[in-house]
């Protein structure tokens, strides 16, 4: 929306431009552009504050009465100046009912959430599966500038912890011979519309050979993969993002080849074992889970002898 003086500077334009007509050309000129301005300042301070379509028509209609009170102002000077007192005129009863009365103020936003339509910028996206970005957890924060991008990037402690117990007790209990293991965010890149992190990888020698270990993203499945927490969001806050993110990101692990998934849930303290050949198991943290080829974990079990505190509870 211009300013005020911007409009008043429009229309004294105008009206300087039709005075030259003359007569009565000039003025049925005058007082067409005068409705038509009138018209459209209405239309514009309605559609651009958000209003609906029948809020806009209800105002246009009442710059329909002022027409007729414009066409009663005779004694307005001629030309320029005269267009100027009377879209003056206009312009004041246009302000006087575009008051807090007659158009309700929006509640003020008390929430962390963007602006609806805000576009995210794509460092905030943390992973892309089956073409959907998902976000980093409390990138409404980093758009809101209450956070940085490291302070929503970076692991919780008992998060950082897990991922060291279980890449140590991998890297313990598996043929190094056979398998490369890592842990850490891993970019795992199948194809054009899946960009994934994985924590916690074992790899098949023979899958992930040398030349296939570049300064990209590695491109071919990992036999194995542990996840920790769910680290990401969607700008619906209503999405579910066990189906949306843990169900579909497993499954399409699964289609590129992964033979197994283990998701350790620190909130609930569950954990979650799945095969693609046969139903998935769910367990309590504190009980003796098979990872791979015999490697056991028992989450609490470790957490207990680190000596931390039991009623941990150090998901986001």
């Amino acid at each position: 929306m211009p300013e005020d003086s911007e409009i008043v500077f429009h229309l004294m334009a105008k009206g300087g431009k039709l005075r030259k007509k003359g007569g009565k050309q000039a003025d049925e000129s005058r007082k067409y552009h005068l409705i038509q301005a009138t018209k459209w300042l209405f239309a514009s301070r309605v559609g651009k504050s958000g209003g609906a379509q029948r809020e806009t028509k209800r105002r246009v209609e009442k710059s329909g009465r002022l027409e007729k009170k414009a066409a009663r102002c005779n004694d307005c000077l001629p030309g320029g100046f005269g267009y100027f007192q009377k879209s003056l005129f206009l312009w004041k009863n246009f302000q006087a009912m575009n008051t807090a009365a007659d158009i309700p103020k929006k509640p003020v936003n008390t929430t962390t959430a963007p602006a609806k339509g805000r576009k995210i910028p794509a460092y905030l996206v943390r992973e892309t599966i089956d073409g959907i970005p998902f976000y980093y957890l409390g990138y409404r924060q980093v758009l809101n500038k209450t956070k940085t991008i490291e302070e929503i990037m970076s692991d919780s402690g008992l998060q950082f912890f897990l991922k060291d117990y279980l890449s140590d007790l991998l890297k313990a209990g598996l043929d190094k011979k056979k398998y490369r293991i890592g842990a850490g965010e891993l970019g795992f890149h199948p194809d054009y519309r899946n960009n994934m992190g994985l924590d916690v990888v074992v790899f098949d020698r023979k899958v992930l050979t040398p030349d296939k270990i570049t300064t990209k993203f590695v491109t071919v499945p990992a036999k194995f993969v542990l996840e920790v927490d769910v680290n990401v969001e969607l700008p619906d806050r209503n999405s579910d993002l066990f189906q949306e993110y843990v169900v579909r990101k497993v499954r399409r692990l699964f289609t590129f080849g992964t033979e197994k998934v283990v998701w350790v849930f620190t909130k609930s303290k569950t954990v979650i074992s799945a095969t693609s050949d046969a139903p998935w198991q769910f367990y309590e943290w504190d009980k003796d889970i098979e990872l791979l080829d015999g490697v056991v974990m028992n989450i609490g079990a470790y957490i207990k002898a680190e000596g931390f505190n039991p009623d941990i509870n150090a998901g986001r």
